[in-house]
């Protein structure tokens, strides 16, 4: 071979060596390419294994779409993404969960409706964006995954978006990614469903769990109630009874098991109508309400108030009977006794003529008895009759607003009654009446009215009468009046002549050479005319004391008792022993004209009729106060009164002795003076020994003004 053979041989050798190296060099890199692919995919697939953690420690929903989201961004090294959970067809109520996504609220619900209608349009698994309108639009590429749960309507979205503005950035999806965005579409999937799965279990768990606790509660309300308990098969027959039961019937589980209530509770009282009607209801499995006498083990009848519900199960078969029972009876006695009761005092308001009413407040219906109705000129049947509004059209014009005003005060106030006097129009004669009525209202714990209940009682001619009686006061105030002024007027009139009459005759007594008969008919003539004069001045005394008021001022006892003892004693002639005892010097408040009238009659009495044949005649006042009230009395130790005349010494005109001139007023017109003081007067004596006057005033108080009005 020659040398220039050789040569091209070489050149030939070592073209085949480069293409040889190149190639190499091509599949080297290839084998670092496909390394470094395998290698990101296997970060890729150790993300997604740390994603199937997490999701797993996910509570709540906003924590299950929220590392869903992360998770599209950490894996795939996308650049934003998006998650929904809830009703495609309600956008707004379900769960949205987005990372790095620049819109808007209001924009993310339209992007979402955008990819829920572009998802329907390729494979749910991934999806290249093409010519999309709207907010799609501004992305170039995007992985989506949809799943949906028609029946429960509990679906998902996820996907991740690349925008166009930021494709340099990001690089366009290839098939790898959408490999591997399947196997994470499919974990998805799983971990959503066993998601729903455990929230339909754990739901189903707590139903359970309260059907347990309320079935727990109502066989312990049911073995504790009070109220009796039967369960019965669909045939009637007893399968369990409650301790209530036995307690009221006498009856065990094990004597009535398998048997029909109605064969060993009803008895002879026992309704046959109601036993009828329950049979029935029982029959067309439908509740009854009842009322029935049913008898104990030991044949005592007693009230039964019985509810029987039927119990289907979830197929809606017929499967047992409860029966509700209560025994009633003193209820229905008391029922009946009240009913008696009201038929009484029924027949009570008819013969007194007390009109009754009530209205309930929860119906709004009115009832008036017989009475009431008679009062307003109602016939016995008022049906078809509004009673409120005819109430209120009988009553006259003038008294109408203030009754209704009344009544409206009452129901929105605290106040539980009312008295009202009203004029009304009776229908049937159209006479006025006067009604006096008690209205009494009835509430519940928190203050709701209940019902009014309401009487009336006709008293026109209670009124009738109290008129009458008012003008005779009147007119018989004014006869009194003008009396008074009669009896002053006269008295004044009479006094005038009887001194000039006095006069003459104390002239003609001095007159000489008069024999004893004209002395002793002269001075017969002058002690007639001094008793006449002493009739008027107490007639005066007994008028003023009548028809003047109380005029209060200070009193000075010790001095007015004393003038008055001295006026006296100087003009008997006489000596006499005359003491005071007065307690407390303080002035003593009351009407001084009044009080020195008693005295002076009191203790002019005692000197009038002392006895002539002893040498120590005496006339002692007691007086003794305390913080209401003052005692006065008076004693002597004169001619004293007879025990048969002594309750009689304070009536008018009555004379206990005739030693003496009187004219028996002294001591009316004493028991007068102290009536009007508000005091008491009375009197102790004996016959021979004296006598001894108490008088009992009550203490007034002097204010700024000392004249008051008694």
């Amino acid at each position: 071979m020659s040398d220039e053979e050789k040569y091209n041989a070489l050149q030939d050798q070592y073209r085949k060596l480069q293409l040889r190296v190149t190639q190499f060099s091509a599949v080297e890199q290839q084998l670092i390419d496909t390394k470094d692919s395998l290698d990101q995919e296997l970060e890729q697939y150790k993300r997604l294994n740390k994603f199937n953690a997490d999701i797993l420690s996910a509570d709540d929903e906003i924590s299950f779409t929220r590392t869903i989201s992360e998770a599209i961004i950490d894996i795939f090294e996308i650049e934003s993404s998006i998650v929904f959970t809830g009703d495609f067809s309600s956008i707004s109520e379900g769960q949205i969960s987005h990372e790095s996504l620049k819109v808007n609220d209001d924009q993310l619900e339209l992007l979402l409706q955008e990819l829920i209608e572009f998802s329907k349009k390729g494979p749910k698994d991934r999806i290249q964006l093409k010519d999309e309108k709207g907010l799609l639009k501004s992305f170039a590429d995007c992985l989506i995954f949809t799943h949906q749960d028609s029946e429960n309507k509990n679906n998902i979205l996820v996907a991740g978006l690349i925008s166009n503005d930021r494709l340099p950035l990001y690089k366009k999806i290839d098939s790898r990614k959408k490999t591997i965005f399947n196997v994470f579409a499919d974990q998805v999937k799983l971990q959503y469903s066993n998601r729903l799965k455990k929230i339909q279990i754990t739901s189903q768990l707590e139903k359970i769990s309260q059907s347990e606790i309320e079935m727990k509660m109502l066989s312990t309300i049911a073995t504790k109630t009070k109220s009796s308990v039967i369960i019965c098969n669909q045939k009637g027959e007893i399968e369990w009874v409650n301790e209530s039961f036995t307690a009221t019937s006498g009856y065990t589980l094990d004597e009535i098991i398998g048997r029909k209530p109605k064969d060993f509770l009803h008895g002879n009282q026992t309704d046959y109508v109601i036993q009828q009607k329950i049979s029935e209801a029982l029959k067309k499995k439908e509740v009854i309400e009842a009322v029935v006498i049913n008898y104990t083990k030991s044949g005592n009848a007693y009230y039964n108030q019985l509810e029987i519900t039927p119990i289907f199960n979830d197929q809606n078969e017929h499967t047992h009977f409860i029966a509700l029972q209560k025994d009633i009876t003193d209820e229905v006695n008391y029922r009946n006794e009240i009913l008696l009761i009201n038929s009484r005092f029924e027949l009570i308001s008819n013969k007194s003529k007390i009109g009754i009413w009530e209205w309930d407040a929860r119906t709004n219906i009115n009832s008036w008895n017989s009475i009431i109705k008679k009062q307003y000129g109602l016939e016995e049947d008022t049906t078809g009759i509004d009673l409120y509004t005819f109430f209120q059209n009988s009553i006259v014009d003038e008294d109408r607003a203030r009754v209704m005003q009344e009544l409206e005060t009452l129901l929105s106030s605290e106040n539980n009654s009312l008295t009202q006097i009203f004029r009304i129009h009776n229908r049937k004669t159209n006479e006025i009446r006067n009604l006096r009525c008690f209205v009494l209202t009835e509430r519940n714990n928190h203050g709701e009215l209940l019902r009014m209940i309401g009487s009336a009682i006709d008293i026109t001619e209670e009124l009738n009468i109290q008129n009458d009686i008012l003008n005779k006061n009147a007119e018989l105030k004014k006869i009194n009046s003008e009396l008074d002024n009669f009896v002053y007027s006269v008295s004044h009139d009479l006094r005038s002549p009887l001194a000039s009459l006095k006069g003459i005759l104390s002239n003609v007594l001095t007159a000489e050479n008069l024999d004893e008969k004209t002395i002793r008919f002269l001075n017969l003539a002058e002690m007639s005319v001094m008793r006449l004069d002493g009739t008027i001045h107490e007639i005066l005394e007994y008028s003023k004391n009548a028809r003047l008021n109380i005029e209060l001022s200070k009193i000075d006892l010790r001095e007015l008792c004393q003038t008055i003892f001295d006026d006296l004693r100087f003009s008997v002639g006489e000596e006499f022993e005359f003491s005071m005892d007065i307690s407390d010097n303080t002035p003593y408040v009351s009407d001084k004209s009044r009080i020195a009238s008693l005295l002076k009659n009191i203790i002019g009495n005692a000197v009038k009729y002392r006895k002539k044949d002893i040498s120590d005649p005496y006339v002692r006042l007691h007086v003794e106060r305390n913080e209401t009230q003052t005692i006065i009395q008076v004693s002597d130790n004169g001619e004293g009164i007879r025990s048969k005349s002594l309750e009689r010494i304070f009536e008018m005109f009555f004379r206990a002795t005739n030693s003496s001139v009187g004219t028996g007023l002294g001591l009316y017109i004493c028991k007068e003076i102290v009536n009007k003081l508000g005091g008491e007067i009375s009197a102790e004596s004996i016959e021979g020994l004296g006598t001894t006057i108490t008088i009992t005033l009550s203490n007034h108080v002097l204010t700024e003004e000392t004249d008051h009005e008694q």
